[in-house]
């Protein structure tokens, strides 16, 4: 049977954290391959809740999350963490990996030039630490 396209699929899908607390009430959308979706909503209203169910960080507590098998989701956080503020951009990128990357710095070069935050004098912004970049710099560094 055909799913038309659909990769994810939220079948009367609710989730709350407290009994007064509803993220979702039975909702039901899908998405099919190759389209874009926005999630906007206030602070609070259940954005990163919905993408932590899609990536099965959370369980639905009534309903069904269908998401095609072998599907890759990426999200990308919002902030840099605190604790890696004092990372160099080297450092940074190598706590992405479980395991050390070797010869990561021409990885690194790649993804920057993606999000055009490479410098004429490459090697200096690999040993730069984070918090010397700007807030829309840092949120480069978290696309790429």
């Amino acid at each position: 049977m055909s799913n038309g396209g659909k990769i994810l699929t939220f079948s009367d899908v609710s989730f709350h954290y407290a009994k007064e607390r509803h993220i979702l009430d039975e909702a039901n959308f899908s998405m099919r391959r190759g389209s874009k979706m926005t999630l906007m909503g206030q602070n609070g209203a259940g954005k990163s809740t919905i993408f932590k169910l899609i990536t099965g960080e959370l369980p639905p507590e009534e309903g069904t999350i269908n998401i095609v098998q072998g599907l890759s989701i990426a999200i990308s956080k919002q902030v840099i963490p605190i604790e890696q503020m004092e990372y160099t951009v080297r450092e940074f990128f190598q706590a992405q990996f479980e395991e050390t990357v070797y010869d990561i710095d021409p990885k690194i070069d790649t993804v920057l030039e993606a999000v055009n935050l490479i410098p004429p004098e490459k090697r200096a912004l690999h040993d730069k630490k984070i918090k010397e970049f700007s807030g829309g710099q840092q949120a480069r560094l978290l696309l790429a």
